[in-house]
């Protein structure tokens, strides 16, 4: 199950799944598996899903179930949730009932009544009820759900005070047809519908959406008008002037990475941030010998750590952007295919070059660090009631015994949590892992107030690993201003002559600092043009 995200805008919400996939006397099913996607497909809304802390293998029988819906109904704070229930059951004319691990085959002699669960969830109205913001949404998928819900909703309304804002979700005929995936599915085709504009979906509108995509089962609503909006995050972070199928193209590949990759790392290798104009919208320039230092190192080492570091401001991160650019063959090409991005010379980056993982360790702690790495690495979660270093422990022995080589990519090691010792305890050591890679972007050292600054090089062992400083890169900074004020001038944000730019880059190219300062000046020469004329000021 993923790992806990922090709040997203407008509170979040917990997403509690509860799939139960091996039986006693039933067939196996791959819930698991299914509770995942339907999981990451609400934590791309702010949503935060939340691991069921029971060991590998124990079967999920009805104490350990109901020890799940318990947890769900007395959070520790007021909040919105899903829960979202995936796994066997029954339905006939007398009842309809859920399935846990030793639930027999004729379900009325054990199985999860409507009954039982209308309990927690009226414990989890009551624990949110004062929360006028805080909302609901169960779903049960399974066989006999829709027979289920309508049995469940029954129940809560004949209660003195049913709860509000409160949706449920019946997927699965009460004849045993329907297949297992109804729900997500569903889900993610009425997550299609929206644009890459859209920041924001209204959860009474997405809800709809989904019940009309459903071939079975059904949706009750309890007041649910006042269901709040859920944050949706761009797939691209910045604002692209291309033709529909490209766009379109460059969104699909976008939808392949990792969060991180789409809200760091992609952003800082297009050297655009956050702009409202431009075509093309790839302003990276320079830093060739550095490339081909990073590319040159992964073709000759299979373990190790190579740290990238220079001046704040310095391109650290457009430079760890760029490389995995390169990392991506589809986006690579599709890149270059519409001109937004020069290509390199064949063979310059290993054929078989991936980035298993890629991370970005701002306000990151060591404990998700460690998960990060975990998920990527394909090991799952650390061990229930574990500590950090004990999980530190786990992480590395699995992987000493995984067999697999690992190519990690990371960066803003010094904005990190605590970034000593996630780079001594963790990312030192990773890389002594035997078929472990890691290039990590970090400054030299890490402060934080009422805190000594902290030597990040010495903590991660540099003298034993490689080291590549990102200097200052003149003419670069001269490009990179240049094609920024063309792109505003033809989108009209600016009027200045080609002699107006050029002395302008010149200008910044003079002043002897990073590449921060020259985005800076961008973004004031745009705003006050008069700055142009610089002779003059």
């Amino acid at each position: 199950m993923s790992e806990e995200l922090p709040d997203a805008a407008g509170g979040g919400f917990d997403v509690v799944c509860v799939p139960i996939g091996d039986y006693q006397w039933h067939p196996s099913l791959d819930a698991d598996t299914e509770a995942a996607h339907v999981a990451d497909l609400f934590t791309a809304l702010g949503g935060r899903a939340q691991r069921w802390a029971i060991p590998d293998g124990q079967p999920r029988t009805r104490t350990v179930v109901d020890g799940r819906l318990l947890t769900w109904a007395q959070p520790g704070r007021p909040r919105s949730s899903v829960l979202f229930w995936v796994g066997h059951g029954q339905a006939n004319p007398d009842g309809a009932w859920l399935a846990s691990h030793e639930t027999p085959v004729v379900m009325e002699a054990g199985g999860v009544l409507p009954e039982h669960l209308a309990g927690f969830i009226t414990a989890e109205w009551r624990r949110r009820a004062g929360d006028d913001d805080a909302w609901t949404i169960v779903v049960i998928e399974a066989c006999g759900a829709e027979r289920f819900v309508n049995l469940l909703q029954s129940v809560l309304l004949r209660g003195v005070q049913p709860p509000r804002r409160f949706v449920v979700i019946g997927v699965g005929a009460d004849d045993g047809a329907g297949n297992l995936g109804e729900f997500r599915q569903a889900l993610d085709a009425a997550l299609a519908t929206y644009h890459d504009g859209d920041d924001t979906i209204g959860l009474v509108d997405l809800l709809d959406q989904v019940e009309d995509r459903l071939l079975t089962g059904t949706v009750h609503r309890i007041k649910p008008h006042r269901l709040t909006r859920l944050l949706r995050p761009r797939l691209l972070e910045t604002s692209m002037a291309a033709s529909m199928s490209t766009y379109a193209e460059l969104r699909d590949v976008a939808a392949t990475l990792s969060p991180d990759e789409r809200a760091h790392f992609l952003p800082k290798a297009q050297g655009a941030d956050h702009l409202e104009y431009g075509d093309p919208p790839w302003y990276f320039v320079g830093r060739d010998a550095e490339r081909r230092a990073i590319a040159a190192w992964l073709h000759v080492r299979r373990t190790g750590l190579l740290i990238v570091t220079g001046p704040p401001g310095s391109g650290k991160s457009a430079l760890l952007g760029h490389v995995l650019v390169h990392a991506s063959r589809q986006l690579r090409e599709l890149l270059v295919r519409t001109g937004r991005l020069a290509p390199l010379s064949a063979g310059e980056f290993p054929d078989d070059l991936r980035f298993d993982a890629a991370i970005h360790l701002a306000g990151m702690d060591t404990g998700q660090a460690v998960r990060g790495v975990a998920a990527a690495a394909g090991l799952g979660e650390p061990p229930a009631g574990g500590t950090v270093s004990r999980d530190v422990e786990w992480l590395l022995s699995a992987l000493s015994s995984r067999g697999r080589p690992l190519l990690i990519l990371a960066d803003a090691l010094d904005e990190a949590h605590d970034p000593a010792p996630l780079a001594g305890a963790v990312l030192r050591r990773l890389a002594a892992v035997h078929g472990v890679r890691v290039v990590l972007g970090t400054r030299a050292t890490a402060t934080s107030p009422g805190r000594a600054a902290v030597d990040l090089l010495e903590a991660l062992g540099a003298q034993d690993a490689a080291v590549l400083t990102v200097e200052r890169d003149p003419a670069a900074i001269h490009e990179y201003v240049r094609l920024r004020l063309h792109a505003a001038r033809a989108a009209d944000l600016l009027a200045a002559d080609d002699a107006a730019i050029d002395a302008f880059a010149a200008a910044v190219q003079q002043q002897g600092q990073e590449f921060l300062y020259a985005r800076l000046a961008v973004h004031e020469a745009i705003q006050n043009p008069a700055l142009l004329r610089w002779d003059d000021a």
